[in-house]
């Protein structure tokens, strides 16, 4: 894979790794016909929030992805290797202590929550998945998962994994995937990124919102549920990441969990979150959810990590992220 050059903080795929996919695709009954490329006009949305630009698919290409990928073809997927970012991680001292709990309550709840850094593989959680995608020639896939949205049809990835410095085609989201099962497979068919990734690539604007054509008549939402999302977020709290990591330990072929104390971090470029969590490669899109549990309220993607130590990072969901999910469930899918 061939990426413009980089700042190491900067967070992008720039090899491969493979991560065995098994499944079958459903048709495309009532899927509308899209614009091949529509990039927001506007500089700015109402408010002045920078406009996020959106990419679209025509039904053809649509369609045509959902026949690419066949069971052989999401065996050979292979995951984006996340450049590392730099710097020195945060520590426990950025968490809140016991002591600053002042009451009983507080200390008990803070204690009752499972801090889980190394990732344990988990039962299979219907609306989180895979997204996978051609770039390059090659057969790539991340971890994403349904939001919940206006259209029902939105779903939220890392921004490397959407646009790689380059538009990927045949995109499609899988959900609750776990090898073995089967699973329906739903065309991408439009993307949309906040502004400052596709110009830049900002490890801040990591995120990107995709629409997805229903396969057969439901919204995502009604067919497998979705995540409440939150924006604006603290950098400290408590927090669940799932995923499907593909390197070391770790096939793809399952979801995993880490949950624990998320905090600002320090790395070099960074402003937002991380977390002790030693997922790798193919967990890139995972969401970071507030509190406990895949019903938490998602507030941001896994973008990256270090190799120093198990640490996976996350950028803050500002306003705006929030201008590009506003768009993005807004869409038809």
């Amino acid at each position: 894979m061939t990426h413009p050059h980089r700042s190491a903080a900067r967070l992008i795929a720039r090899a491969l790794l493979h991560r065995p996919l098994l499944g079958a695709a459903a048709g495309l009954a009532g899927l509308l016909a899209l614009a091949t490329v529509s990039p927001a006009a506007a500089a700015t949305t109402d408010d002045g929030t920078p406009a996020p630009t959106t990419v679209t698919r025509s039904a053809a290409d649509a369609a045509d992805a959902v026949a690419f990928w066949t069971p052989e073809r999401l065996a050979g997927a292979a995951s984006p290797v996340l450049t590392r970012a730099t710097g020195t991680p945060g520590t426990v001292d950025d968490v809140p202590s016991a002591d600053e709990l002042t009451t009983s309550a507080a200390r008990d709840q803070r204690r009752a929550r499972p801090v889980i850094p190394v990732a344990q593989e988990v039962d299979p959680v219907s609306h989180i998945g895979v997204v996978a995608y051609v770039v390059d020639g090659k057969e790539m896939s991340c971890t994403a998962n349904a939001v919940e949205s206006a259209n029902g049809l939105t779903v939220a990835t890392a921004g490397h994994c959407a646009f790689p410095g380059k538009d990927p085609s045949k995109m499609v989201f899988v959900p609750g995937y776990v090898k073995g099962q089967p699973y329906t497979v739903w065309p991408v068919t439009s993307v949309t990124l906040p502004a400052g990734w596709r110009e830049t690539l900002d490890p801040a604007r990591d995120t990107a919102f995709l629409t997805v054509g229903s396969p057969d008549g439901r919204t995502l939402t009604e067919a497998v549920g979705a995540s409440p999302v939150e924006f604006h977020q603290p950098r400290t709290h408590y927090t669940t990441v799932i995923g499907y990591p593909a390197v070391g330990r770790f096939t793809g072929d399952a979801p995993f969990l880490c949950s624990g104390f998320a905090r600002a971090t320090h790395l070099e470029g960074q402003t937002g979150q991380e977390l002790d969590c030693d997922m790798k490669e193919g967990a890139s899109g995972a969401p970071f959810l507030d509190g406990s549990g895949p019903g938490a309220r998602q507030y941001s993607v896994l973008s990256g990590g270090l190799d120093e130590k198990p640490l996976v990072v996350a950028p803050v969901w500002d306003r705006v992220i929030e201008a590009a999910y506003r768009v993005a469930q807004s869409r038809v899918g």
